[in-house]
């Protein structure tokens, strides 16, 4: 599914773009903060299913699930987020990534909503999450507690307003819409209409989602009226979390419309970076306006200079502090978890275990 690393650049650029507003800039996406975060949140849904659902969730394979996830998201982010702390004590409310001490415990203890921080704490509560479903799947659990869950996503869905945006249940129905997508992908036979259908979604999908960013289509308040933040009905809106879903299954089929444009080079470098991008563009925004301000470049340039340097900045972290981080993580909780639960060695203790 090459497209789909594609995608996920994508999400981090236009949660950029919605930022340039804040660093003085004229040209800005305002709903692209908002499109990025839902297409993040869907397509770990549609990864997560796609990837574990049809295997065994035993306990070695839930254990490398969870080491998989963590060693993923958590040492650039908390990194990120104590670096910030130290920062702010230093430079003061003016900084950037500003927290204050109860802030900064709040964020390490994945409850916290601050800044860009807000969506990872729903990210890594989502994954144990879908350790438990997984599991429950598997034994059979899962259809027997299916009314109670189903209750609980309602309720989480209409209390969504009141909900703070830094819980997993918050965001829970985006996250599920992902993991449906991913369990239909499953079934749908690859022939030629099947390709042909998502041909016609993808470039449709396109065009639509355009129009809304530059405001051809305005989006009207979501289904639940009552709203706690600017964005708030963006991810209360089922149907636009919905059609988010139906876009993430329609590009998770190969067509050459869609490797042509999210499985390109530029497009895989901008996915494979696209956490460190995340995290750290509005530092380099923040950074490097003074700068572009004193030469008195034109807004254009000025735009142009400072997506380049956001990308850039991104790359180095991907490739010097973000995949080594991961890899020592992975490593060491791999060691540490074989020492402290070992699997068993012979096939009828394995089997029993499982």
């Amino acid at each position: 599914m090459p497209a789909l690393d594609g995608i996920r650049g994508l999400a981090a650029v236009l949660v950029m773009s919605t930022h340039l507003g804040d660093t003085g800039y004229s040209v800005f996406i305002p709903l692209g903060g908002p499109f990025g975060v839902l297409l993040f949140f869907t397509l770990s849904g549609f990864l997560m299913g796609h990837l574990y659902l049809l295997d065994t969730p035993n306990g070695p394979a839930i254990q490398k699930f969870l080491i998989a996830r963590g060693a993923r998201v958590l040492p650039l982010y908390l990194l990120v987020v104590t670096a910030s702390y130290v920062a702010s004590r230093l430079i003061g409310p003016d900084f950037v990534y500003y927290l204050t001490g109860t802030q900064f415990i709040r964020q390490i203890m994945m409850v916290g909503g601050q800044h860009v921080f807000w969506t990872i704490p729903p990210e890594v509560e989502f994954y144990l999450l879908f350790a438990l479903g997984w599991w429950m799947l598997y034994n059979r659990w899962l259809a027997k507690m299916a009314p109670l869950l189903i209750g609980v996503a309602a309720l989480a869905l209409f209390f969504k307003p009141f909900l703070p945006g830094c819980t997993v249940f918050s965001q829970l129905h985006i996250f599920t819409i992902g993991v449906m997508a991913a369990a239909i992908r499953r079934q749908m036979p690859m022939d030629k209409w099947t390709v042909r259908s998502a041909l016609a979604v993808q470039v449709g999908g396109v065009l639509l989602v355009t129009a809304l960013l530059v405001g051809v289509i305005s989006i009207k308040p979501g289904l639940l009226a009552r709203q706690v933040y600017a964005d708030e009905n963006y991810y209360t809106n089922f149907p636009l979390c919905l059609m988010f879903g139906v876009a993430i299954l329609a590009f998770s089929i190969p067509t050459g419309f869609a490797n042509a444009i999210f499985a390109n080079p530029v497009a895989k470098q901008l996915g494979a970076c696209s956490f460190s991008l995340y995290l750290l563009h509005e530092l380099v925004l923040v950074g490097i306006r003074p700068l572009l301000a004193a030469l008195a470049l034109t807004q254009a340039v000025s735009i142009f200079i400072t997506i380049m340097a956001a990308i850039g900045v991104a790359l180095l972290s991907h490739r010097f502090v973000e995949r080594p981080l991961q890899r020592l993580t992975r490593d060491r909780l791999t060691a540490w978890v074989s020492r402290a639960w070992p699997i068993p060695s012979t096939p009828s203790a394995a089997k029993a275990q499982a």
